[in-house]
């Protein structure tokens, strides 16, 4: 397996958390509260996780813009 993911290309339209824990450097678990509490882009099919590539890249694109913002209340 893989350890990086190195081009978009390579990422399937679908993907699962392992993929996605991958691509973020982040857990299962995090991803799975993320998702349960309306803050990341996944949807449960039957017992699973399943994310959509162009879901996840907008997400990137908003937190990236979101965590370059300057703090409102500094």
């Amino acid at each position: 397996m893989q350890r990086f993911v190195t081009s978009w290309d390579d990422v399937p339209v679908v993907m699962d958390i392992p993929l996605a824990c991958r691509i973020l450097g982040k857990s299962p678990e995090w991803i799975k509260q993320k998702a349960r509490d309306g803050e990341f882009p996944a949807t449960k099919c039957g017992d699973e996780w399943r994310i959509e590539k162009d879901q996840l890249r907008l997400y990137l694109t908003q937190n990236r813009v979101l965590n370059m913002a300057p703090d409102a209340t500094v």
